[in-house]
């Protein structure tokens, strides 16, 4: 990543994914810009082990963009997420079918890009963080809840509520 220095605006980082995206959050902190970091909840719990099961319908269901990484990329992103390097934490939501995934049976290129997670995201982050002993409920309904809504992403506003 190549930022510019202006750091008058907040900067968004969102599908951290590895700990060289990380370690970009970080830097780019060092140098006094406002930067959210927002690891992608797959890879807060999955490694990509899946990625390379010998059935090609189970390795689909888990390509997306940036992939997900090795445990020691997850292992990263969850001692950055409890200490507070990252801030929030999103999903990769782009459910396709097991027939759709298998428009890229014989050229990967054309797999269909991303996992569900949008109704997983709170019970998973739970798990992988509070329950694991890595952070505390509070730190939990922080990132997912107040956060979010603190900087505006909760959906547009509808007149009619």
């Amino acid at each position: 990543m190549n930022w510019s220095t202006d750091s008058s605006a907040a900067r968004a980082q969102v599908h951290v994914m590895s700990s060289d995206a990380l370690e970009e959050v970080t830097r780019a902190r060092a140098r006094g810009q406002r930067v959210i970091g927002e690891p992608v909840v797959s890879g807060l719990a999955l490694d990509e082990s899946r990625l390379w099961d010998a059935n090609f319908t189970v390795a689909a269901q888990y390509v997306m963009s940036p992939p997900i990484r090795s445990s020691e990329h997850r292992l990263a992103l969850k001692r950055a997420l409890a200490g507070g390097v990252l801030q929030l934490v999103a999903t990769d939501h782009a459910v396709f079918s097991s027939s759709q995934k298998a428009l890229g049976r014989d050229d990967f290129r054309l797999i269909p890009n991303g996992v569900n997670g949008i109704e997983e995201r709170l019970h998973v982050t739970w798990n992988e963080m509070v329950r694991a002993g890595c952070s505390a409920a509070s730190a939990h309904d922080q990132r997912l809840l107040r956060q979010p809504a603190a900087r505006g992403w909760h959906g547009a506003r509808s007149s009619q509520c």
